[in-house]
């Protein structure tokens, strides 16, 4: 029973062009008129073996379409979604504002600068790096051997901070 459940999920785990390989071959067989199968001396197949190429032609179709769906999700609607949730969320926690860190955001907007170089050791810079609503951009300090390191505002709380600056007075 193990070998047979392991033959199965060997199946399943067909690459793409295996697949479409058996979609061209059942559908020559299952859609090729009748005289060129006989031509080809292939029609007896076709009529032996109709359950069996019926099957493999819908076993391809729905796993290619699987596939395309899976592909789809993992490479642009998987991570647009995720990139919008985590926006929404962010957007919804960047209301709840320190003064310390409206003052940070506010250099940013009110310098009309997306970049600024701030220190590492302050704990409301980390604080913002850790909510992203600022980004470090550089691991070398900008002033020597100082904690003084460039960063980014996101272009999302870039967006959202200057089209909202009621929330930083």
């Amino acid at each position: 029973m193990t070998n047979f459940i392991g033959k199965i999920k060997d199946w399943l785990n067909l690459g793409v062009m295996p697949l479409l390989g058996i979609l061209v071959f059942t559908s020559l067989f299952l859609f090729l008129p009748d005289s060129v199968l006989a031509k080809l001396n292939l029609f007896e197949v076709k009529d032996n073996y109709r359950i069996v190429l019926g099957l493999s032609f819908f076993f391809s179709i729905s796993f290619l379409f699987a596939s395309c769906v899976h592909s789809l999700w993992k490479i642009m609607l998987g991570p647009m979604l995720r990139d919008f949730v985590s926006i929404f969320y962010h957007k919804k926690d960047a209301k709840n504002l320190t003064e310390d860190e409206k003052e940070i955001i506010r250099m940013f907007i009110n310098g009309a600068t997306r970049a600024a170089t701030l220190s590492i050791q302050n704990p409301t810079v980390l604080g913002l790096e850790r909510r992203k609503i600022i980004v470090r951009v550089g691991n070398v300090g900008a002033t020597g051997f100082g904690f003084n390191f460039p960063f980014n505002i996101q272009p999302w709380a870039w967006e959202f901070y200057n089209k909202n600056q009621d929330i930083l007075l």
